[in-house]
């Protein structure tokens, strides 16, 4: 008996309905570069092995649909037996038709609270998503603030940021600018940073100093002029809307709202975007206000997600997408219905 065919044994999983060994393959094992001891482990029905092989067959889906049917099996076998980090998975899986498996919300919502109820801070920030927008799930700030909250305290550091920007700005819940900041605090502690959050998050791949330039002038309006975190990032967004500006790195923020258009237009050159030679200048043009935009709408403000889906259609400072177009336009007709039915 070769290798293959001898790892080829039945999977023991911990649950009312086990996983065949005929149903998950290890054909191409070696391939992989997994090793032989996470191999037997996921034999015999250890979660965390199983969770690492259908990781290393979902690394190879995007080249051969044959993985990532091998990855959804190892997935459901991981899930099934206990994994919360399989589970949550499967939430995103069924959420998004990932895998192959079936788009299917309740599904997702399924997963994802069987995470969240053995302490997974990402099932719990996925959790807060669809109850802020009603999907799948009644509609309930509450529940959804809980979630986030939950996820914040269990160290996801994205999730100790949002909730303290929902708390220092008052978005579905009562502003509390100290116990928001605090929470801000604790995001910094544990590893956030605002310039990977622009990156992964808000989807801004432009010039880093952009972003370190815009989180000054946020932290001075919000300490110098007593801004909450969304009406600071607001303030410099709708005053680039009106001409996208070139400034220095000694650039002071105050000029953001000084600097009149005249004087704008000559130093942006009339071309938003365009590449200067002197590394000190900063490029706040559309994709700088894409993702202020896009920071917005993640806040809930309703304005900014009307302009997102604009943003979508028209490509400005993004790639065009009908389906993000579209998908934000909802969010902010939902958000108009709900503020209207709000008891």
């Amino acid at each position: 008996m070769g290798l293959i065919q001898s790892i080829l044994l039945l999977v023991t999983v911990a649950s009312q309905q086990p996983v065949e060994a005929d149903q998950c393959s290890l054909e191409d094992v070696q391939e992989l570069n997994i090793p032989a001891n996470i191999v037997l482990k996921a034999q015999t029905g250890n979660a965390d092995s199983q969770f690492a092989i259908a990781a290393e067959y979902a690394s190879k889906s995007f080249d051969d649909w044959r993985y990532k049917k091998r990855a959804a099996c190892w997935l459901t076998a991981a899930a099934e037996n206990g994994s919360v980090d399989a589970q949550n998975e499967m939430g995103y899986a069924h959420e998004r038709g990932d895998y192959g498996l079936k788009q299917d919300i309740n599904l997702a919502i399924k997963w994802y609270e069987m995470a969240a109820n053995s302490n997974e801070a990402y099932a719990h920030y996925n959790l807060f998503r669809l109850y802020r927008y009603g999907q799948g799930v009644e509609w309930n700030d509450e529940v959804a603030l809980d979630h986030l909250k939950a996820s914040a305290e269990l160290g996801y550091s994205i999730s100790a940021f949002e909730y303290g920007l929902r708390l220092h700005s008052g978005i579905g819940t009562d502003i509390d600018k100290v116990k928001g900041q605090a929470y801000i605090d604790r995001s910094i502690s544990q590893g956030f940073d605002l310039i990977s959050y622009f990156s992964e998050v808000v989807d801004y791949n432009g010039d880093v100093k952009v972003v370190e330039f815009l989180g000054q002038c946020i932290f001075k309006k919000i300490h110098h002029q007593g801004e909450t975190w969304a009406s600071a990032i607001k303030a410099i967004v709708v005053d680039l809307e009106k001409t996208p500006l070139l400034a220095s790195s000694e650039t002071d923020c105050g000029e953001l709202s000084t600097i009149s258009t005249s004087q704008r237009s000559r130093k942006a050159q009339g071309t938003p975007g365009i590449s200067f030679t002197r590394q000190q200048n900063l490029i706040m043009d559309a994709s700088t206000i894409f993702a202020l935009r896009r920071m917005l709408s993640l806040l809930d403000d309703r304005d900014s997600q009307r302009k997102l889906s604009i943003y979508y259609h028209d490509g400005y400072g993004t790639q065009k997408s009908a389906k993000q177009s579209k998908l934000w336009a909802q969010k902010a007709k939902y958000l108009a219905m709900r503020e209207r039915y709000r008891p």
